[in-house]
């Protein structure tokens, strides 16, 4: 070997002597994350529930007497007032029935005036002794006799009258028809499902009728009597979320809570009242009850994004003063929007990471920034 290729040899040796050498390790970044300061305090409680809205009067309008229905005079939901007519029923058959009974009334009338007459003939006549004591009693009988039967007849022409009446078929109370249940020309059988024409709903105050469970009534007697739920039974407020998402624009009251559970929903009736001035409630429409006036007395609400589902439960991460993530265990309570009530695992005065949690784990070192994105030491946090 010459010495030049010697050399090269060692220059080449040298040369991977030295890339053998290990490359420095990279700094381990720090995660930053958002943190709020934990706060307890009274809670607000909205209890939601599915209601309907009904008139505070539902009144069936049925026709009282039989026969063909000839017309309708009111266009389906529309607004009536009380007395408006609503329907005719054919009126021949019942005339034909007022004439007959006007006519017995007038023989009636006659014989009863003729049986008068009589019996003022005969009672001078038997204080002299100038008939008998039959012929008298006789005349009594037959005026007594004539007497009802005008009555009687007066009755039924009083009868055939109201009748008559009724083939005109009016509103009962003002309010909102619905759809018609029997079509003009159509056969009306009185005292049956046909003689159903409509109904009208009155909706002005309307009621919104909704159930809750028997659990939510255990929960709510439960955290009052703990001294964790406080607020006034008898003066809640109700709202009413439409199905568009929009709010109705009055606040209602609980006027009514059954006292009774139905045993096979294991349910409770209540019933909201709301001013309705404009009609915006129909009778029928669905919408979401929102009970307000509870408040939960000093507890602590936490975004729900600040919640992790871990396979032990649900768990969040706070920073402590040496800024390290600390994991803790959560009993949660109801949701409040984007909210949620926790019942165990925090304290007030924790800072609860809100942002970034999910890049943490146990014990690790965090760098907290505050929402508005400057860099913040969590003792200035605290």
């Amino acid at each position: 070997m010459t010495k030049r290729s010697l050399y090269l040899l060692v220059f080449v040796m040298l040369g991977l002597s030295c890339s053998k050498k290990e490359a420095p390790k990279p700094t381990a970044m720090v995660p930053e994350v958002t943190v709020l300061k934990v706060e307890s305090k009274d809670i607000p409680v909205t209890k939601e529930f599915v209601g309907q809205v009904a008139g505070i009067k539902d009144v069936e309008v049925r026709a009282r007497v039989g026969g063909i229905l000839l017309k309708r005079y009111y266009t389906e939901g529309s607004r009536v007032k009380e007395g408006d007519l609503l329907f005719l029923i054919d009126p021949e058959p019942f005339k034909v029935r007022v004439s007959q009974a006007q006519s017995v009334v007038r023989i009636e009338a006659a014989k009863f005036e003729n049986a008068r007459r009589s019996l003022n003939r005969i009672l001078p006549l038997y204080k002299q002794n100038a008939v008998s004591q039959k012929d008298r009693d006789d005349a009594v009988a037959e005026y007594q006799s004539s007497q009802s039967a005008l009555e009687t007849a007066k009755a039924r022409l009083k009868d055939a009258q109201i009748d008559l009446g009724y083939t005109t078929v009016r509103a009962p109370i003002s309010g909102f028809t619905s759809k018609e249940t029997v079509s003009e020309g159509s056969l009306i059988v009185a005292d049956t499902d046909r003689s159903l024409l409509t109904v009208i709903s009155q909706i002005n105050p309307a009621y919104v009728n909704f159930t809750y469970s028997e659990s939510d009534l255990y929960d709510l007697r439960r955290r009052r009597d703990a001294g964790t739920l406080i607020g006034d039974a008898t003066n809640l407020r109700v709202r009413l979320k439409l199905n568009d998402g929009s709010f109705y624009p009055v606040i209602g009251k609980l006027n009514f809570t059954d006292i009774l559970v139905d045993t096979s929903t294991g349910t409770i009736r209540a019933r909201a009242l709301f001013d309705n001035p404009d009609s915006l409630l129909k009778a029928g429409q669905f919408a979401r009850v929102l009970v307000e006036g509870f408040q939960l007395k000093n507890s602590i609400m936490i975004p729900q994004k600040a919640v992790i589902l871990a396979q032990k439960g649900p768990v969040a991460f706070i920073v402590d003063k040496q800024s390290v993530a600390q994991q803790v265990m959560l009993e949660l309570g109801e949701e409040i929007g984007n909210d949620v009530v926790v019942q165990k695992g925090l304290k007030s005065g924790d800072l609860l990471i809100v942002d970034g949690a999910i890049k943490v784990h146990q014990g690790q070192k965090v760098k907290v920034i505050t929402k508005s994105g400057s860099i913040a030491q969590s003792k200035r946090m605290e």
